[in-house]
């Protein structure tokens, strides 16, 4: 185990290409409060933000929405009140995610719309392209705009041809295969 890792099984599954679940969800709950407990004990704002980005992407996981939010709030406050622009993104994407698991997938779209326009207005996010695209892809297939889903996830996909990095490349090629194959019913 890394320093900073929780000492839990935090491994998941993508269903259906869309959603993750968790493979143990009590380990992963246990690791959620582990990371909440170093969360409240980091030495440095980006390390807090870091780690109260993960245990609200684990609380998502286990749908334990409500924690979710307020752990993916606390983070994007503190990102935003420290200029950590990324760790912002990144909890900004969780968050989008944790509506579109309440069923309020045009919450997500908007959210998403939104951080996709900023994103490609700042340079130095230009790598969180392909994660916008591909999370709006989602949002938009659930919402039922599958020619949107096609579109961002066909985005997503080849910004993720260029990095070559085979999970993502899975993952952006499963939730297409099923955006394209709705498109088609």
């Amino acid at each position: 185990m890394a320093d900073g890792e929780p000492p839990h099984a935090v491994g998941y599954t993508i269903r259906d290409g869309l959603r993750a679940e968790a493979d143990d969800p009590e380990q992963m709950l246990a690791a959620v409060d582990w990371l909440v407990d170093r969360a409240a004990e980091a030495p440095t704002a980006e390390e807090r933000v870091r780690l109260l980005g993960r245990a609200g992407g684990y609380a998502a996981i286990v749908r334990d929405l409500d924690r979710a939010e307020v752990l993916l709030s606390d983070a994007i406050i503190s990102a935003n009140r420290h200029g950590l622009a990324r760790q912002a993104a990144a909890s900004r994407i969780r968050l989008a995610d944790v509506n579109a698991l309440r069923g309020d997938a045009a919450t997500a779209v908007q959210q998403l719309t939104e951080l996709l326009h900023e994103v490609r207005n700042e340079p130095s996010l230009d790598d969180l392209l392909d994660f916008v695209h591909q999370h709006l892809g989602k949002a938009h297939l659930e919402a039922g705009n599958t020619a949107k889903a096609v579109h961002h996830l066909s985005r997503a996909l080849a910004h993720r041809e260029q990095r070559g990095d085979a999970d993502l490349l899975a993952s952006t090629r499963a939730a297409l295969a099923r955006a394209r194959r709705e498109e088609i019913t």
